[in-house]
């Protein structure tokens, strides 16, 4: 049967014990030793690498005890492969010294013979192919624990004492390592009776899932309560012995106190939206009394005088107060058609009706005779014989009527056509199409906004306050409603409005 050969690098000084070597049989039944020697741990590394070893046989004192630099090497990475020592004192605490700082094994130099010499080095090298990897998961454990930026602590179960902590839980609660270790859990919380309650919870909750996510206040070294957020786990030993508590701690005060600023914001704005909201329901309601006071009685003075002889410039004053008092009624009633909507106080009423016979006819046969006047032609066109909805007919009336109002302003020359139809899912749908001044691509993000105009100032053309199109919007979604706009400065505007439900 074939021998293994193993490559031996044997460091030591001792010329008696390297003869001791030299005159010891390498073979044995299973295994020939192949040795080199060297004296000196000069490029070690390189002698390492060019004798391709696969153990390290070395005299730890050699060189008044500098053989001991190897266990350096051992920890910086340079060589990775089985240490044996060879222990010229009788005392066998120098060879557990050596297994302390990382050696496999350790021969007395007054026991070295074939038996132990061979049984020690295959019993090396066995035992580094099974611990190694275990030694680098737990070295990278360790790198992964001491620089996570999340606080761990680990205690026991049994009796609350943190048996280890990284760098980040000392950052976090201001103590130092050794202030911490050993010391009760009990001593990061606000008090007793909150460290009793968490650690009730604590065994309750990890006996029946093995690991929860909570929030919890606790204390630092200075007194000041921080809030945390925990991941907190149970790991139970395999022999049972001992239970312990994994928590994984991140500081949160900081957010948490930018939550609730965010929070006491939005009630600010909340409440600071609701009563500009109550304001302004409030001012249109004492605005409209007097206005629809001053309407009647230029109307009533009109007609008490229409058979005197008055001057053009009387009638005229009369017919631009009628006209001024008609647009702060219409601006007061969309605002506060606005107001019901933003507080949540308008009140549906849905019900079936015809949107061709019961709206629309309606507001073309109103409308036309306003078109007729700009001399542009007004035009309803039915594709359907089914116009039946279901819905709430004043917000219905109010968006057809904005928007028919609106292609007629708009509109200088040229023509606005309605057209009712059904579309490929059978959903009722109106479009209102005219050839006005049409809208930028610009404005078009921004249409549905209030009080959003895409002509401002004192010297715009068109008259109008920004809330036709916001409203209509939110009249729109009260009827399960979908509205469209394709536009064309210059050119024209397209509203197309699409009613989901269904009879």
């Amino acid at each position: 049967m074939d021998t293994e050969a193993l490559n031996i690098l044997v460091i030591e000084e001792d010329r008696k014990t390297i003869e001791l070597l030299e005159g010891l049989s390498k073979e044995t039944e299973n295994y020939r030793l192949n040795m080199k020697y060297s004296d000196g741990l000069e490029d070690l590394t390189d002698q390492l690498n060019s004798n391709q070893a696969d153990l390290l046989l070395i005299n730890p004192m050699m060189n008044d005890g500098k053989g001991l630099n190897v266990f350096e090497f051992l920890r910086n990475g340079r060589i990775s492969l089985p240490v044996l020592t060879i222990i010229h004192s009788n005392d066998a605490k120098d060879g557990l010294e050596t297994l302390r700082l990382g050696a496999q094994d350790y021969i007395q130099r007054k026991d070295l013979n074939k038996e132990t010499l061979f049984h020690s080095i295959v019993s090396s090298i066995e035992r580094y192919k099974y611990t190694q990897p275990l030694i680098e998961t737990e070295d990278k454990f360790q790198k992964v624990f001491f620089s996570l930026n999340e606080a761990i602590l680990v205690s026991s179960l049994a009796d609350g004492k943190i048996i280890s902590c990284n760098p980040a839980a000392q950052k976090i609660f201001g103590y130092a390592k050794h202030e911490i270790m050993g010391k009760p859990v009990e001593m990061l919380h606000t008090d007793k009776a909150s460290f009793e309650s968490f650690h009730k919870k604590t065994i309750e909750i990890l006996n029946a899932k093995g690991s929860y996510k909570i929030s919890h206040k606790m204390r630092r070294k200075d007194g000041l309560i921080i809030d945390t957020e925990q991941r907190i786990t149970f790991l139970k030993k395999s022999n049972d012995s001992e239970q312990l508590v994994i928590s994984i701690i991140n500081d949160i005060t900081e957010r948490k106190q930018i939550e609730q600023a965010l929070i006491k914001a939005k009630e600010n704005a909340e409440k600071s939206d609701e009563l500009k909201t109550e304001f302004l329901a409030q001012v249109s309601h004492e605005i409209r009394t007097p206005i629809n006071i001053i309407t009647s009685n230029a109307n009533h003075l009109r007609e008490e005088l229409s058979n005197l002889n008055i001057s053009d410039d009387f009638k005229q004053s009369l017919r631009a107060i009628d006209k001024a008092g008609k647009r702060i009624i219409r601006t007061i009633d969309l605002i506060l058609n606005m107001s019901e909507m933003l507080t949540g106080s308008y009140e549906t009423q849905r019900h079936t009706m015809d949107l061709y016979l019961d709206i629309l006819l309606d507001l073309f046969l109103r409308y036309r005779i306003y078109a007729n006047r700009k001399n542009i032609e007004l035009n309803i066109q039915k594709f359907t014989d089914d116009t039946e909805i279901k819905g709430d007919e004043y917000s219905i009336n109010q968006i057809f009527l904005q928007l028919i109002d609106n292609a007629v302003k708009y509109t200088p020359e040229g023509k606005v056509e309605i057209r009712i139809k059904r579309d490929e899912f059978n959903r009722l749908s109106v479009e209102i199409e005219d050839t006005g001044i049409g809208i930028s691509e610009d404005f078009m993000q921004k249409i549905f906004e209030p009080f959003t105009q895409e002509m401002h100032g004192p010297r715009r053309e068109f008259e109008g306050n920004g809330l036709g199109l916001a409203l209509i919007k939110k009249y729109c979604e009260l009827n399960n409603a979908e509205i469209a706009i394709e536009s064309k400065k210059s050119v024209g505007t397209k509203f197309t409005v699409t009613f989901s439900d269904q009879l």
